[in-house]
């Protein structure tokens, strides 16, 4: 639906009167659904100084609670007016919705304005608990599954098999017996009891009485 305005200022000496309807069922509203067709009214009103038009719109929304995912349907009935000068027609930051012919864009406008409406989020009631995280039905009385006793250091089967697994059984560390005292040492290492390594002393070691 399109209001000519510019052709409005210079020839409307009457109040111009319009009813529409308009399907908003594919648009989307943070969550709301509008199934049925959105319907209302268009009006405009000559003055010596400009323009006053009121549009006044009937919507119905489906929507689900942002706490515990209830159905939620609303009504919304409201009015909002405005007030235009026609200097304000060529402004660039004119905040209404002109197609490029310059008309205004009455399917436009009401979407705008559903926007400003409909709720980001919807709650079922102000009180809403949400859902309950062990059952996942709605939190409404205390709830028996409430009272369930958890394990605060409760494991899991995989942390339990793996600390029953042989990664963590100690193994006795290689031996071979050394060149130079035949002392029992570790491989490629100096040995401890004459400090000798590959025939070289590398660490004086001293000799008790």
């Amino acid at each position: 639906m399109r209001f000519d305005i510019r052709n409005y200022f210079k020839t409307g000496k009457t109040p111009y009167t319009a009813q529409f309807s308009e399907d908003f069922s594919t648009e989307n509203f943070d969550g709301s659904v509008i199934r049925e067709p959105v319907t209302g009214s268009f009006q405009a009103v000559p003055t010596a100084d400009g323009v006053v038009m009121q549009l006044t719109i009937a919507a119905e929304t489906d929507a689900e609670c942002a706490r515990c995912l209830t159905p939620i349907h609303q009504s919304y009935n409201f009015s909002v007016d405005y007030f235009v000068k026609e200097r304000e027609l060529d402004d660039p930051d004119f905040e209404l919705p002109l197609d490029e012919k310059g008309c205004l864009d009455i399917r436009e406008l009401v979407y705008q304005e559903l926007i400003f409406k409909i709720p980001r989020v919807l709650l079922c009631s102000p009180d809403c608990q949400g859902l309950c995280p062990i059952c996942g039905k709605r939190k409404a009385a205390p709830r028996r599954c409430l009272k369930m006793a958890v394990p605060k250091r409760k494991q899991s089967k995989a942390r339990r098999d793996k600390r029953r697994s042989n990664v963590w059984k100690l193994e006795a560390p290689t031996l071979v017996k050394c060149p130079q005292c035949g002392e029992l040492k570790v491989p490629h290492q100096v040995c401890g009891k004459c400090g000798y390594y590959k025939g070289v002393e590398v660490v004086k070691v001293s000799k008790e009485a």
